[in-house]
């Protein structure tokens, strides 16, 4: 892997620029555009996942709320516009749920392995990818809270098997790191930086001050459009609706000050 960035272990693995490297292989593209490229793929597409989410769990309505408030939101605009590796994660994280509430609703072990690639792929983009297998483990705590031992059962079963092929697909770059200077525990170390908890506040309130920094009037009025659109599709359109709607938008912006000043 002699063509990666000397420190690229540190930032993250390697998905993301392996996919970008395809682009300029393919495409002819240079390296900027083939970053750009990617990423606002990833970024599209992840609005036609939110929209399928928001539709398959709660209705035609909250899925289209759902994809204009990401749509129109500056930062997910923004992070679809850089060549990082955010909005590709973000993508596949939420691809791996998707697949995740497929395998349980069908109790199927092909949506189960599906799962477990989507998290791999996802794993192997930013470090935290495995978070989507704890978040499908999490979903089936109601199971013991409800003493329905059976379902948790094969439910535990389904995501520990995607839990295998996620860790399958995330060991080669493991060994890589291992190999590297200081090895993985070197790595550890310097990821741990980022999660002080003697300064979360403090990152809090600076990501909310960029946030309301880099957000335009689409981002602002994201939130109404959302509710409009709910109700016209509900054709409940009313001046309570808009009332709701502009309330909130107020709302953020009265805050986003409050914040920023």
């Amino acid at each position: 892997a002699d063509w990666l960035y000397p420190l690229q272990h540190l930032l993250s693995p390697p998905l993301f620029f392996t996919l970008s490297g395809l682009v300029m292989s393919m495409l002819g593209a240079p390296a900027d555009l083939a970053l750009f490229m990617v990423s606002s793929v990833a970024g599209t597409l992840t609005v036609g996942v939110i929209y399928s989410i928001g539709r398959n769990n709660y209705g035609r309505e909250a899925g289209v709320a759902a994809a204009l408030l990401v749509a129109l939101a500056d930062y997910h605009i923004g992070f679809s516009r850089a060549g990082l590796t955010d909005v590709t994660f973000c993508f596949l994280f939420l691809l791996a749920l998707v697949a995740y509430i497929r395998a349980e609703r069908v109790e199927s072990f092909f949506w189960a392995i599906i799962a477990g690639i989507l998290t791999g792929l996802a794993w192997n983009t930013k470090y935290h990818g495995w978070l989507a297998g704890v978040v499908a483990g999490a979903a089936l705590l109601p199971y013991l809270l409800q003493h329905d031992w059976q379902r948790f059962r094969a439910g535990f079963t389904r995501v520990f098997s995607a839990a295998v092929v996620a860790t399958a697909m995330y060991v080669p770059w493991f060994f890589y790191i291992e190999a590297q200077e200081g090895g993985y525990a070197y790595m550890a170390e310097y990821q741990s930086g980022f999660l002080d908890p003697s300064n979360a506040l403090q990152h809090i309130i600076s990501h909310a001050r960029a946030q309301y920094y880099l957000d335009s009037w689409s981002g602002m009025l994201a939130p109404l459009l959302g509710i409009i659109a709910v109700a016209v599709l509900y054709r409940r359109l009313n001046a309570t609706v808009l009332m709701l709607g502009v309330t909130l938008l107020l709302g953020g912006v009265l805050l986003g000050e409050s914040i920023v000043v």
